[in-house]
């Protein structure tokens, strides 16, 4: 909730924690995270589950959190990235796998505090993928205005 003066009042801080649900990862589009039932949450309904991405309300600090394992993915570098609507990339992590396993042996993730404006748009991408890999459920990625 914002009141008159424009101060985001609690218990309703812009926030959400989704998870991925095995859906398959595509190079340089927002990974999708498509679930944010059970102790996920999404209040203020500001991440929109279909384009997976987050609309920030009001300028402001926001949290960013996300950690990816990916299965089936082959061998190489990784870099996950907060990606925004004005062409920014904020790095998070980059990994090299070299081995080809099938099971989920590699994962990447981190966390940053950005500022961005009211209706900026932020959504976690990866830069380049190798193999057919999709997102495991126990990956998650989620948002809170700070201050």
């Amino acid at each position: 909730r914002i009141n008159k003066d424009g101060i985001i009042t609690k218990p309703y801080t812009p926030s959400f924690s989704a998870k991925g649900t095995t859906d398959a990862i595509s190079a340089a589009s927002p990974l999708p995270f498509d679930s944010v039932a059970g102790i996920n949450h999404n209040n203020g309904g500001h991440y929109n589950t279909s384009t997976y991405k987050f609309t920030c309300p009001v300028d402001g600090y926001y949290y960013v959190t996300c950690h990816v394992v990916p299965t089936d993915y082959g061998t190489g570098n990784v870099e996950l990235y907060v990606k925004d609507n004005s062409g920014n990339r904020h790095f998070l992590d980059r990994k090299v796998k070299t081995s080809n396993y099938s099971t989920n042996n590699f994962s990447v993730g981190g966390s940053r505090i950005i500022y961005k404006t009211a209706t900026s748009e932020l959504w976690v991408e990866f830069n380049g993928i190798a193999g057919s890999p999709t997102l495991e459920g126990s990956s998650h990625f989620g948002i809170t205005l700070i201050a």
